[in-house]
């Protein structure tokens, strides 16, 4: 059993830092500056880089800039090791951006109307035969009748 990874609960219990890794030293960021300096200024703007451990993993934002950098992977590597970096290997993953948020419709206000606006409105509902059309431009004009108030 001693060839095995696993450590016996007690062992871990007397020294915890025996076989376990520091999670916040095994992940750190690439500096967005020299990602730019090795990827190139179009790739770069669609990706970011994390190192884990000797691992490289570049996330793209969509799966055509996943492919693109696949196929630049071995370019990249050794661009990444003149720059200083100690990376063995380079993974990407697909990772979109988050969506930006906006407000949701509910929350927008109406465009002011003008009074002889809503009075057009109020005229062309009684020319029109259709019953939906003439009940939504008649509430038209209502909306527009009280922005002027």
């Amino acid at each position: 059993m001693g060839d095995l990874p696993f450590r016996r609960v007690d062992e871990l219990l007397q020294d915890p830092s025996a076989g376990m890794i520091d999670p916040s030293a095994a992940i750190q960021a690439v500096d967005p500056g020299i990602w730019h300096d090795i990827a190139g200024e179009i790739i770069a703007s669609h990706t970011h880089v994390l190192l884990e451990g000797r691992d490289a993993v570049v996330y793209a934002d969509s799966p055509v800039w996943a492919h693109s950098v696949n196929q630049q992977r071995l370019t990249l590597l050794d661009s990444m090791r003149r720059k200083g970096l100690v990376v063995d290997t380079i993974r990407v993953r697909n990772q979109p951006p988050e969506p930006r948020r906006t407000r949701p419709r509910s929350e927008r206000k109406p465009s002011p109307m003008s009074t002889d606006a809503a009075h057009t409105l109020e005229q062309a509902a009684t020319t029109v035969d259709h019953e939906a059309l003439r009940l939504a431009l008649l509430r038209l004009a209502r909306h527009g009748s009280n922005a002027d108030d």
